[in-house]
């Protein structure tokens, strides 16, 4: 089937190590619009930060920030679509991560402003992500109120991580661990990461699909992460960049160059252009 829709991540797919994006992706991206092929960013980074980016690859239509839990119009930044959780979702999985010794981040205005308590909670890790946005420091009975919100987000040790998870599994929500690299050094800081989302990627190009009157198999997906993994099981093509660990090529994706090789243009000249 034809390719109609191009799902890109951004960081480590689009955007290189070095914060740039490659003439050659750019020139890419350009024939996509040319041949009438949509192309929407679907990235795990807030709206604030990637508006910028998305707006400077001279893309229009719709884009998916914060993981799939909002769908933007790029021209104006509206909200489009978004999903929440019901308040007692976020009130037990907020209470579930505090009583883990970790600091609930608690994502409210489509993930734009992160509700969180005393500092002295962070790890290293929810410290630099809480400095990278809008964040309000609220006391501990307001964070661990029943809100609607788009996300409950976690940092910290694996053991720490695994007990929140294991006291959230029976919520109504979509609840994932990963691995993470906080860029806090050359070599970066690892650290574990708990998402309790109302959506994720895949349910956001699901949606989108059904918006635009798609069907998922003209869909190819191109990602190099974990929170990527959602999108490539509803998109008809899935492409995984040569960075990637290896755990995740079980899989199935086709596998691209690394992204300062230029793996997204690759994928999309062989798989789309050519």
């Amino acid at each position: 089937m034809p390719v109609r829709l191009v799902a890109a991540d951004l960081d480590g797919t689009l955007v290189r190590r070095d914060r740039t994006v490659s003439a050659r992706t750019r020139a890419a991206l350009q024939e996509c619009r040319r041949r009438d092929i949509v192309v929407v960013v679907v990235t795990a980074r807030r709206w604030h930060a990637a508006a910028p980016v998305v707006r400077g690859l001279e893309l229009s239509g719709l884009a998916v920030a914060v993981g799939g839990g909002a769908v933007r119009d790029i021209a104006s930044g509206r909200v489009v679509s978004g999903r929440l959780l019901p308040g007692g979702v976020v009130a037990t999985a907020a209470a579930a991560v505090d009583a883990a010794g970790l600091q609930p981040m608690v994502a409210v205005e489509h993930g734009e402003l992160h509700l969180a308590g005393d500092p002295r909670r962070d790890g290293p890790a929810a410290a630099t992500y809480l400095a990278r946005g809008r964040r309000l420091r609220v006391s501990r009975p307001v964070l661990l109120a029943p809100r609607p919100a788009t996300r409950v987000l976690a940092m910290g040790g694996a053991s720490r991580i695994a007990a929140a998870a294991r006291a959230c599994a029976g919520l109504r929500a979509r609840i994932t661990v990963q691995d993470c690299i906080v860029p806090r050094d050359p070599h970066g800081e690892r650290a574990m990461e708990l998402h309790v989302a109302a959506a994720d990627k895949g349910s956001a190009l699901r949606d989108l699909c059904v918006a635009l009157h798609l069907t998922p198999g003209a869909v190819l997906a191109i990602g190099d992460a974990p929170s990527d993994v959602p999108m490539f099981a509803v998109a008809g093509t899935a492409v995984l960049m040569g960075q990637a660990e290896p755990g995740l090529r079980r899989h199935g994706a086709v596998l691209a160059p690394d992204v300062d090789a230029d793996g997204a243009a690759w994928a999309i000249e062989q798989l789309v252009l050519a």
